[in-house]
């Protein structure tokens, strides 16, 4: 049945998550280079290559703004899996109605993401999580090989695509459209 793709399974086990010190890597300008991770999926190698996120952040003395680059953290994992749950609570297709729906859409705040998380045990303050989404939706992946073919992935893609409507009475009620 080809109604349905493996390419979630697929991406959930892609080896993309940072978790040692990106400073370490990280050039005098702030970026990082291009990581690139190799595996095996359905017995078909494959190669990764993630192009870092760069987003600007705020130093929490001076308040100076600067762009810094980031691969995937454990933090942006745990936001990840916190956006899969709303999904599948609060998710839905978008379609033109006749045809078969080929998008997914979710509408959340960060306060809805902060209060799932918190039903996992994780409590992040409002800018780690709106550091960790900016995360996911900057990373560029390039996946190369025959498991691309296979099931039908483009070769570069992010992790989500991101829109966001910013409440600036209240940051943490702001729209985001995945």
């Amino acid at each position: 049945n080809q109604r349905y793709s493996n390419s979630v399974a697929l991406y959930q086990t892609l080896p993309d998550v940072f978790s040692g010190k990106q400073d370490k890597l990280r050039n005098a300008d702030g970026s990082l280079p291009v990581l690139t991770r190799h595996g095996v999926y359905d017995q078909k190698p494959y190669t990764l290559d993630i192009s870092p996120a760069n987003i600007t952040v705020s130093d929490s003395i001076t308040k100076q703004k600067t762009k810094k680059a980031h691969y995937k953290t454990v933090i942006a994992e745990f936001i990840e899996h916190a956006l899969h749950k709303l999904s599948v609570a609060d998710g839905f297709f978008m379609s033109d109605g006749a045809s078969k729906p080929d998008h997914f859409g979710l509408i959340t705040t960060y306060y809805k993401i902060r209060e799932e998380l918190k039903l996992r045990g994780k409590n992040y303050s409002y800018e780690q999580i709106r550091e960790g989404v900016s995360i996911l939706a900057g990373l560029r992946y390039e996946l190369s090989g025959d498991v691309s073919k296979q099931y039908g992935i483009d070769a570069f893609f992010s992790p989500i695509d991101l829109t966001i409507r910013n409440d600036r009475a209240n940051p943490a009620h702001s729209e985001l459209y995945i």
